[in-house]
Formats: structure tokens, sequence, C-alpha cells
């Protein structure tokens, strides 16, 4: 494990690093404390500061951000050091604009070139959006309602992620080669719930007027009403389209896990282990990877299901 702070180690005065993100408003981040003893002359401790760069390697590069946030909660305790990638100033940067009879991947070129961020693989769609309106909102959103619509049509799933200093988007809950087993896992904890589901779809017009409606009346018996809405897109099968909204409960799981660093949120895992009842393939939603006395654990929150995040 190696942290640079611009270009320098300090890894020696690190005593622990966490390393996490989510497939929700995915800019990763990595938090870790650095050693403080300002009552030995002899011990110095390097000075971080806002705006720092940070790079983080564990057999390879994993991230590089700028410094955010630093903290200290007594005179002789450990600085705490937050820096999150470069995709956090899409997440803060907001954009106004109309993209009409275009696709998913020129508006990300166009928001990244406004923003002055280059891109590395913009996964093409060719699938066409004919409007687009945004009013000052997060260029990530922009981005993410893009590859969205795209997905609705095309049955596939997007995420933008920051490789480096460079944006790409590819697709979402590819394989990530980690399997699970009962060796390697320490704790599993299940639950379920409603938070999310959509069980009926209003559809309408460009003009705003409804002009139809879908809904699953069994879900609606049992749970009450969640509605969505959908507004209609020439070329596109209006109630195939709306279906595709509909959601059910969602089953999530949190593992507790030895560390592996291909596990990480956006990606999908295999487990095996009978004892937890989980057997089969998972989509980690978000992941948290820590780094300590030279053990390396993670805890992944997994959905059952594939998602689009949501915006």
């Amino acid at each position: 494990m190696k942290i640079k702070q611009n270009s320098v180690d300090i890894s020696k005065y690190t005593t622990s690093v966490t390393w996490s993100g989510s497939s929700e408003q995915v800019s990763r981040e990595l938090s870790f404390n650095i050693a403080n003893n300002p009552t030995d002359s002899a011990f110095k401790s390097p000075t971080l500061v806002l705006g720092d760069i940070i790079s983080f390697y564990e057999g390879k590069r994993l991230f590089v951000g700028i410094v955010t946030g630093r903290s200290k909660s007594t005179e002789l305790g450990d600085v705490t050091v937050d820096s999150k990638d470069f995709m956090h100033y899409l997440i803060r940067d907001k954009y106004t604009g109309t993209f009409k009879n275009t696709n998913a991947e020129k508006i990300t070129d166009k928001i990244c070139k406004y923003f002055g961020i280059k891109t590395k693989k913009i996964t093409q769609t060719k699938i066409h959006i004919k409007k687009l309106l945004a009013d000052s909102e997060e260029a990530y959103n922009v981005i993410v309602k893009a590859y969205n619509k795209a997905s609705i049509k095309g049955n596939k799933y997007y995420m933008p992620i920051m490789e480096g200093t460079k944006l790409s988007v590819v697709e979402k809950w590819q394989p990530s080669g980690v399997v699970l087993e009962v060796g390697n896992i320490e704790n599993a904890e299940y639950n379920e719930n409603s938070d999310e589901m959509v069980n009926q779809v209003a559809i309408y017009n460009e003009k705003g007027k409804k002009i139809g409606i879908i809904k699953n009346n069994q879900s609606i018996n049992k749970y009450g009403l969640y509605q969505e809405t959908y507004t209609k897109e020439k070329g596109v099968n209006a109630k195939k389209a709306a279906e595709k909204l509909y959601k059910g409960t969602t089953k999530e799981a949190t593992i507790t896990a030895l560390g592996d660093i291909r596990a990480i949120a956006g990606r999908s895992i295999k487990i095996k282990n009978k004892a937890t009842g989980l057997s089969g393939t998972y989509y980690i939603t978000s992941d948290s990877h820590t780094f300590e006395n030279g053990i390396h654990k993670m805890q992944l929150n997994i959905e059952f299901k594939k998602t689009r995040e949501s915006i």
C-alpha cells in the first residue's frame, strides 16, 4: 500500500486508510489518518492542505483526487484527511442548456468540454435522444439522465467513473471476477424494503397531457400506490419504456469479508455461501475497503437486481 501527497510518498505516516465508493453519485473517496506528535521534535509528520493531490496504490494506482477536508480531534490525536476523486467537480458544477436530436455520448462530450474535463472511454450508445433539458442542474446528473434514457431504450445500464483525471462512461454491473465463499466472508446481514418501489407509471406526451397509465394491481393492493411518470418519446414504444420503470421490493445485504480491490460499486460479484442464504450473482451498490496493520477488509452493500441510478 502506498499513498502520495502530490509526488511525495507519505505512506510511513499513515495509520489507517479507507477507500470507498457508491454506484450513485460515484465520486470515490479516500480517507486516511496521519500520525501526529507535536511534543516530539524529532517526529516530523507531513502537513496536508486542502487542494493537495492524493494518489493511492495497492499494487496499482486505485485513486487520484484532491484533499477536500482535514480534522484533528485532540492535540496529540492523528490527523484525518479526506479526499475525493475528480468526479466531485461534475457533482458540484451546475449546468443549464437544452440538447436536441443527439445522444448520451455527445451530451457527455459537450459537458466535459464545457468544464474542461478530459475523457477516456465514453460508451457509444448511438441511441437517439430527441430532447433533454437541464436547468441549473449538476453536470453529473445531466450525464446520468442522458444515459438513463439510452438505458431504457437499449436495456443496458451505464455509470460514469473517473480513471485518473479523465472521465469514462462504462457499462454498469460488469463482473468483478470476485467470488466470495465460506472462507472469506466474516459476516452477512440481509434486509428487504419498499423504499424505491414503483407499481404505477403515468404516461404523458411532450405537452404534458396524460395519455395513458400502466399499473401493477397486485402490487398496489398489497403495498399501496407508488407512481412514476414517463414522457413519450418519438420512435419509442411508450408502454414498454414505462414498464421498465417498474420496481418491486429492494432486497439488500451487507457483507463483511477479506478485501479484494476488484470488488467496487457498480460491478457484480458471485457469492457461494449456503450458510448466509446467498448464492448467485449480486450487484455492489457501495463498498468500503479498509487497510490497517497490513490487513485489508471490505464491507459491501449488495442488491439482488440490477438498477439504474435515480436522478
